[in-house]
C-alpha cells in the first residue's frame, strides 16, 4: 500500500471526502500543506480526496487538477496502485465534466498499469461509468457486472455498493425491475451499515424509481421524499438534485407540480454551476411542459438542455429530450413526415441501448404521428410494440392498453377493441384503488384520458344512444367512487393543518418583508401535509362499476337526464328521457369555451357592479351549449364534461323554470338519490364567515327558520365548524371561499381563526346530507387533461354528502344573497327537493338586479 499506514489521515480524508466535502477540502489542503515534499503516497491520496470533493461540489476544473496532481505524486512514488487510482479519479472528474474522449484516455491509461484482478475491476468500472452516461446501458451493465466479483473478493463495500447501485439503476431502464430491486436493496443494507447518508440517499431516490415503475406511487413519493430530505438536510439546498420525483408526479398526472419542481430543482443546479443535474431537470421540465399544455415552454426547456449537452463534447445523450422536442412540435403544428422519421430514429436507438420504456414510448408517439399520416402500416408496427409492454408506470401500461385497442380496431375487431378499453379502465380502477389521497386519485385519472376518448369514439361507432351514455360516464369522475383514506388519529397532520391556518390568518394582516417570511412557512406546511397525505394506501377495494340504463330509468321517472361530452371537438348529449335515449349533436367545443369565459366575465361584473346581467350573454352561451334543445320534464339532471361544471346551468333559457341538478357523474347521481335517508332528526348547522357585510345577517335569517339550530358564531374556528359539520343533517355555510390552482386540495373556506380546506373535511367522520356553500366560487372546480374534478364540492360528494348548493361564480355581498338563500331554505322545509327549492327561489329572484345575479351563480351539485 504503499508509504502510509491504513487509517493515515489521507484515507479518512478519501472516506469522509462523498459525505462532507467542503469539510474535506478544508481539512485536505491544510494537511497537503503540513506534508512532506517526500511522502508521495499520502500526497497523492490527500490529492484524491481534494478532487473527489471538488467534484462533488460542481467545481470539475478543481477535481481534474487535483487529479492529475495526484498522477504525478503516484509516479514518484513509484505505486502503480497509486497511479491506476489516481487516473481513475482523473477519469471520474473528467466524465462528469463532458469530457468523455479524455476520460477514455485516463482509463486506457489507468488499465494498462494494473497489475492486480482488483485494479482491472476498477478500470472496468470507470469505463462503465463512462458508458452509462452516455447512454450505452448494455456496455455500461457489461462493465459493471464484470467488475463485481473482483470487488466482493476483496470485500471492498464502497466499490460492491456503488456498484450494485449503478446496477439497480440500468435494471431500471431496461425494465428489469426485479433484478433491479434486489442490487438496489443490497446496496442500501451497505450504505445504511457504513452510515453513509450520501449513499442512502442515492439509493432510496432509485429504489423510489422501481417502485413507480411497478405502479406503487406512494412507496415510490415516500422514498423518494425521503430521500430528497437527506440530501437537502446534508447540503443545505432548497430543492433536491435528482428528477425522479418529478418523473413520479408526471405518472400520477400532476403535470403543472412535477413542473414546478423541475424548475426549482434546475434554478438550483444552475447557481450550483452542476450541468448534468440541471439538463436532466430541464428534460423534465420540458416533458412536463408538454403534458401540462404548455408546447412553446417545452420547446425553451428542451432548447436549452440541449445546448448544454452541446457544450459538454458530446456527453450523455439527447434521446429523451429530442423526443420531447419532437411530440411538442407535433402539438403545435401537426404531424409530417420528418417528424415521423425523427422519432422512427430515436425508437430505434433507444432499442439498441437497451431503454425498453423510453423505447415503447417513443414507439407510441411514432404511431400517432403515422396514423395522423395515414401510414397504418407503420402505426400497426409500433403500436403491436407498445402493446406488448408488460411493465413500467401506471401512464405506460394505461398506454399499453390503447395500443391494443387501436390494433384490433385497425383489424375491423371491435369487439377486442372494446375488450381492451374495458381492461384499460379496469386497470386505473385498480391503481385509484391503492391510492389513498385524493389528489393522486384524481391526477392518475388525467393518464386514462384517451382510453375515455376511444370508449366514446367505439360506442359512436354503435349509433346506440344507451351505448353512447354508457360510456360517456364510465370516465367520469372515476376518482370520486374512491373514499379518501384517513387515519383515526393523525396528529401530525391536524397540528400542521393548525399551524397552516394560524399562517393563513397571520398571511392576511401582514405587510412587506414579513409576508415572504410567511409565504415560505406556508409553502413548507403544504409540503409536509401533502408528503404525508401521498403516502397513504387505499383499501385496495375497486370503485363501482358503470350504469345499468335500465336502472336509471326506473331512478329518474318522470324527469329528464342529459349525459354531455365531447367527440371530434363537438359537444354531443344523450338525453335521456321517459325510458328514451336520442343522441344529439351539439356545439364546437371551441365556440363553447370562449362562450363561457364571456359568460362568467360578465356575470363576474354584473355582481361587483350590481347591474343586470345582459341577457343576450347568456342566450349565445345556451345556443352554443344546448343548441335549442329542450327538455320536457320540470326536472333535469345534467351531467357535463369537467370542462363545463362551471356552467350556470340553472340561468340558461333552455332549461328556465326546471330544477336542474349537476351530477359528475350519472352513476353517482343514481346512488346518492338511493342513499338511505335518516338526517331529518339532524340539526341543521349556520355559520357566517369574517370579512362579509352581509353573511352575519343571512346566518341569523336562516336560523330562524330551524328552531333549534346549530348555529356556529362569526367568531366561531375551525375547530367549531367541522365538529358541528359531524353532527349537522343539513349545513349553511356563508363565508368567502377560494379554490387553489396550485394544489386543490386546499381550496377553502375562510373562517375566524384560518382556512377550512379540503383536508379538513376529509378528515369528518360524517358529512351532511346537504351543504350550502354561500360564497364566491365555492363550487368552481379545476379540470385538467382528463375528466377529473377537484375541489369543495366533489370532496364533499366522495365523503358521502348527496347535494352541494354552490356558487360558480361571484355572489354579490348584498341583501339579495340572503334573501334567495332564505328563499331557497323555506323550500327545504316545505319538502322540496334541493334543485326544486333552488330553482324556486332563483325565479323568485329574477326582478332584480343584484337577486338575478345572486341567482344565476348557484348550481345545485348532485342528487
Amino acid at each position: 500500500m504503499g508509504d502510509a499506514g491504513l487509517n493515515s489521515t489521507a484515507d479518512r480524508l478519501l472516506e469522509a471526502a462523498n459525505g462532507h466535502p467542503e469539510a474535506v477540502l478544508d481539512d485536505g489542503l491544510r494537511h497537503l500543506g503540513a506534508l512532506a515534499r517526500s511522502e508521495h503516497v499520502e500526497r497523492a491520496r490527500t490529492l484524491r480526496a481534494l478532487s473527489v470533493s471538488a467534484r462533488i461540489l460542481g467545481r470539475f476544473d478543481e477535481a481534474i487538477a487535483y487529479a492529475g496532481d495526484a498522477e504525478a505524486e503516484a509516479g514518484k512514488a513509484g505505486s502503480p496502485e497509486e497511479q491506476v487510482l489516481a487516473s481513475l479519479t482523473k477519469a471520474g472528474a473528467l466524465t462528469i465534466a463532458g469530457r468523455a474522449t479524455e476520460a477514455v484516455t485516463a482509463v486506457d491509461g489507468a488499465r494498462s498499469l494494473a497489475n492486480t484482478s482488483y485494479l482491472t475491476a476498477r478500470c472496468s468500472y470507470q469505463r462503465a461509468v463512462i458508458s452509462d452516461l452516455a447512454g450505452d446501458v448494455a456496455s455500461a451493465i457489461e462493465g459493471y457486472e464484470a467488475s463485481l466479483p473482483a470487488f466482493r473478493e476483496a470485500d471492498d463495500a464502497l466499490m460492491i455498493r456503488s456498484t450494485l447501485q449503478n446496477l439497480g439503476d440500468l435494471h431500471i431502464a431496461t425494465g428489469d425491475l426485479a433484478r433491479a430491486a434486489n442490487d438496489l436493496f443490497e446496496a442500501l443494507v451497505i450504505a445504511e451499515s457504513q452510515g453513509h447518508l450520501p449513499a442512502v440517499s442515492g439509493i432510496m431516490h432509485n429504489l423510489g424509481t422501481v417502485q413507480a415503475y411497478r405502479g406503487d406511487i406512494p412507496e415510490a413519493l415516500r422514498l423518494l421524499q425521503t430521500s430528497d430530505q437527506i440530501y437537502m438536510d446534508l447540503t443545505g439546498d432548497t430543492a433536491p438534485q435528482h428528477v425522479a420525483r418529478c418523473e413520479v408526479l408526471i405518472s400520477a398526472g400532476l403535470y403543472r407540480e412535477a413542473l414546478r419542481l423541475a424548475g426549482d430543482i434546475a434554478d438550483a443546479r444552475r447557481r450550483a454551476g452542476d450541468g448534468n443535474h440541471l439538463r436532466n431537470a430541464l428534460v423534465v421540465a420540458a416533458r412536463a411542459a408538454l403534458l401540462a399544455g404548455r408546447p412553446e415552454e417545452a420547446i425553451a426547456h428542451a432548447g436549452e438542455a440541449i445546448s448544454l449537452l452541446e457544450s459538454t463534447s458530446g456527453y450523455g445523450t439527447d434521446l429523451e429530450v429530442r423526443l420531447t422536442l419532437v411530440e411538442a412540435r407535433q402539438q403545435l403544428k401537426g404531424a409530417t413526415p420528418e417528424l415521423l422519421g425523427e422519432v422512427l430514429d430515436i425508437a430505434g436507438r433507444m432499442d439498441d441501448d437497451g431503454i425498453a420504456i423510453g423505447a415503447a414510448q417513443a414507439q407510441l408517439l411514432a404511431a400517432r404521428i403515422a396514423l395522423d399520416l395515414g401510414d397504418h402500416a407503420v402505426a400497426t408496427r409500433c403500436l403491436a410494440r407498445v402493446a406488448a409492454v408488460e411493465t413500467g408506470p401506471p401512464e405506460l401500461l394505461l398506454h399499453s392498453h390503447v395500443a391494443r385497442a387501436r390494433l384490433r380496431l385497425g383489424e375491423g375487431d371491435l369487439r377486442r377493441s372494446w375488450a381492451a378499453v374495458r381492461s384499460g379502465l379496469g386497470l386505473l380502477d385498480r391503481f385509484q384503488s391503492t391510492l389513498g389521497a385524493t389528489d393522486l386519485r384524481h391526477g392518475i385519472e388525467r393518464q386514462a384520458e384517451e382510453l375515455g376518448r376511444m370508449s366514446v369514439d367505439l360506442a359512436m361507432r354503435s349509433g346506440r344512444p344507451r351505448r353512447i351514455l354508457v360510456n360517456l360516464d364510465r370516465s367520469r369522475a372515476r376518482a370520486l367512487r374512491h373514499r379518501p383514506v384517513v387515519p383515526a388519529k393523525d396528529e401530525a397532520t391536524r397540528a400542521r393543518l393548525e399551524e397552516l391556518r394560524q399562517i393563513e390568518a397571520a398571511f392576511r394582516r401582514s405587510a412587506g418583508v414579513e409576508t415572504v417570511e410567511l409565504m415560505e412557512r406556508r409553502r413548507r406546511l403544504q409540503g409536509q401535509i401533502v408528503a404525508r397525505e401521498r403516502g397513504r394506501r387505499g383499501t385496495g377495494e375497486s370503485g363501482h362499476g358503470s350504469i345499468a340504463v335500465d336502472d336509471l330509468i326506473d331512478e329518474l321517472g318522470s324527469r329528464s337526464l342529459l349525459e354531455l361530452g365531447f367527440h371530434d371537438d363537438r359537444l354531443i348529449c344523450v338525453h335521456l328521457e321517459k325510458g328514451r335515449a336520442r343522441l344529439l349533436e351539439l356545439g364546437a367545443g371551441s365556440e363553447i369555451d370562449a362562450e363561457l369565459r364571456r359568460a362568467r366575465f360578465a356575470m363576474r361584473r354584473s355582481a361587483r357592479l350590481g347591474r343586470r346581467l345582459d341577457p343576450s350573454v347568456l342566450g349565445r352561451l345556451d345556443r352554443v351549449l344546448l343548441d335549442g334543445l329542450r327538455a320536457r320534464a320540470d326536472d333535469v339532471i345534467v351531467v357535463p364534461p369537467p370542462a363545463l361544471m362551471a356552467v350556470p346551468w340553472g340561468a340558461l333559457p333552455s332549461l328556465a323554470d326546471r330544477a336542474v341538478s349537476v351530477a359528475p357523474s350519472a352513476e353517482m347521481w343514481w346512488r346518492a338519490g338511493r342513499s338511505v335517508g335518516g338526517d331529518e332528526n339532524r340539526p341543521i348547522l349556520v355559520t357566517a364567515g369574517p370579512d362579509l357585510v352581509s353573511a352575519e345577517g343571512e346566518a341569523a335569517r336562516i336560523a330562524s327558520l330551524y328552531p333549534p339550530a346549530d348555529v356556529v358564531a362569526t367568531d366561531g374556528t375551525v375547530a367549531d365548524v367541522r365538529e358541528a359539520m359531524g353532527r349537522a343533517g343539513t349545513a349553511h355555510i356563508a363565508c368567502h371561499a377560494s379554490f387553489s390552482t396550485e394544489n386543490p386540495m386546499f381550496s377553502s373556506l375562510r373562517l375566524a381563526d384560518g382556512d377550512l380546506n379540503v383536508y379538513d373535511l376529509e378528515r369528518l367522520g360524517s358529512v351532511p346530507a346537504v351543504v350550502v356553500l354561500s360564497a364566491c366560487d365555492s363550487g368552481y372546480t379545476e379540470t385538467g387533461e382528463g375528466d377529473e374534478l377537484a375541489g369543495l364540492t366533489s370532496a364533499l360528494l366522495s365523503m358521502g354528502t348527496r347535494t352541494v348548493v354552490a356558487s360558480v361564480g361571484l355572489v354579490p355581498d348584498s341583501p339579495a344573497t340572503p334573501e334567495l338563500m332564505e328563499r331557497f331554505h323555506r323550500g327545504l322545509i316545505g319538502a322540496v327537493e334541493p334543485a326544486r327549492a333552488l330553482a324556486t327561489a332563483q325565479a323568485g329572484m329574477a326582478h332584480d338586479p343584484a337577486g338575478f345575479a345572486a341567482a344565476a351563480s348557484f348550481i345545485c351539485v348532485g342528487a
